[in-house]
């Protein structure tokens, strides 16, 4: 007889689905705020320490003084001590390490620009330099920038000049952190010159010129537009003073002879008419000013345009092309790097960075031949002839920080 067990009610349970737990969460008013108080106390948090002035994020004290370059009167530099700047919401203190001599710098300093409105004394000196940021007086990239310490270039070259000094303060914006393979001696080189060439060469590409013309073209600057034009596709009549320089081009930087021309020969004129003929140049800039920027406005072709961006001739701008700014057939104008770049907005900061770090290593380096520290002696002595002749080759001056051992480069 077989036996019938007892059906079960249901069925037995596996030791895994006797785990397995279901629930949901149904939120209420506490569990609500506290979600939504974390991440807003998180931000306030944030907001609170990128806000706030903060110097050197090892919390050392702010030097109160430095000595900086100034200009006192007209004509006239000194080494003064004056109080260190404090950063702006939205500015960063630098703690600097090496500015250049730059002609721009030098109009700055003796009140030389034309383009400059009248001066008040005693002024700061220097468009650019390089040095690592310190103090920030609000902003997150700020704050960011001084937590990383970053190595930078910075600039300002729409405003006063103040980089001559062992303390700036600067814009984030205007301050870009240095690329590892460029050093603060190197970095304090790459904003004037590297942005006017580039600056140049996108003028060029931009507007549909096949090649331009460039005066002082054997300078720091000059070899530069040389080294970074074939990226663009641009062909330079490269103008320079003397064989030496010539050489220098045809022979170091392999620049097609027919396109090199000396401005000291009897045949200086024909040489460059046969050159901008040759390669179809509409688009000039003059650093020389006087007979050169004659002869080379002269040698160009209607509708094309002709800019002065210097005056290292020490004869000015000519008069009768001063009068051809708004010239429908050939215009004739001051050119600033500035100007230009504040002009087309961030796309074209973000242009114009692009190549610039990228090259800079190599197309856009820079040689120095002197170095010399903002306290010695010689140093105002060196800058009135460099005034008077701009032939002594590049210069940079390096800070001392000699009364503030605190916070180390």
């Amino acid at each position: 007889m077989e036996s019938t067990a007892p059906a079960s009610s249901a069925p037995s349970a596996s030791p895994a689905s006797t785990a397995s737990v279901s629930w949901t969460w149904t939120p209420n008013l506490t569990s609500t705020l506290w979600l939504a108080a974390v991440p807003l106390a998180v931000g306030g948090m944030i907001g609170v320490i990128v806000s706030r002035r903060v110097y050197n994020a090892e919390g050392k004290k702010r030097p109160e003084e430095m000595l900086a370059l100034q200009t006192t009167a007209k004509g006239k530099i000194e080494v003064c001590r004056v109080p260190v700047p404090t950063p702006k919401r939205g500015e960063v203190l630098i703690k600097m390490s090496h500015a250049p001599v730059n002609p721009s710098d030098i109009y700055c300093a003796m009140d030389r620009s034309k383009l400059s409105t009248e001066p008040t004394y005693p002024h700061g000196i220097g468009y650019e330099g390089s040095g690592v940021v310190v103090g920030s007086g609000g902003g997150l990239l700020g704050y960011w920038a001084m937590l990383r310490k970053w190595r930078v270039s910075t600039r300002d070259l729409a405003g006063d000049g103040k980089f001559w000094a062992e303390y700036a303060v600067a814009k984030p914006s205007n301050t870009p952190p240095l690329p590892d393979s460029v050093d603060l001696r190197e970095g304090c080189l790459a904003n004037v010159n590297p942005l006017t060439a580039l600056s140049m060469l996108i003028i060029a590409q931009e507007e549909g010129h096949k090649a331009l013309v460039h005066t002082a073209a054997s300078s720091t600057l000059g070899l530069q537009l040389l080294r970074a034009a074939p990226a663009f596709g641009i062909k330079i009549v490269a103008v320079v003073r003397g064989e030496k320089n010539a050489r220098m081009l045809r022979q170091t930087m392999k620049h097609p002879a027919d396109l090199v021309v000396r401005t000291d020969v009897a045949n200086f004129k024909s040489d460059l008419k046969r050159a901008v003929r040759s390669t179809e140049a509409t688009l000039a800039f003059d650093a020389i000013g006087g007979d050169v920027a004659r002869a080379v406005y002269g040698a160009m072709p209607e509708k094309a345009r002709v800019y002065t961006y210097g005056n290292l001739s020490g004869e000015g701008m000519p008069k009768e092309l001063g009068d051809k700014k708004n010239d429908a057939q050939k215009p004739y104008s001051y050119y600033l790097v500035g100007p230009w770049l504040i002009a087309g907005g961030l796309r074209r900061l973000f242009k114009v960075s692009r190549y610039q770090f990228s090259m800079l290593p190599h197309e856009l380096a820079s040689s120095v031949d002197r170095e010399i520290s903002m306290d010695d002696p010689a140093l105002i002595d060196l800058l009135y002839a460099y005034a008077d002749h701009q032939k002594s080759g590049k210069v940079i001056m390096r800070m001392p920080h000699k009364s503030d051992g605190r916070a180390g480069l």
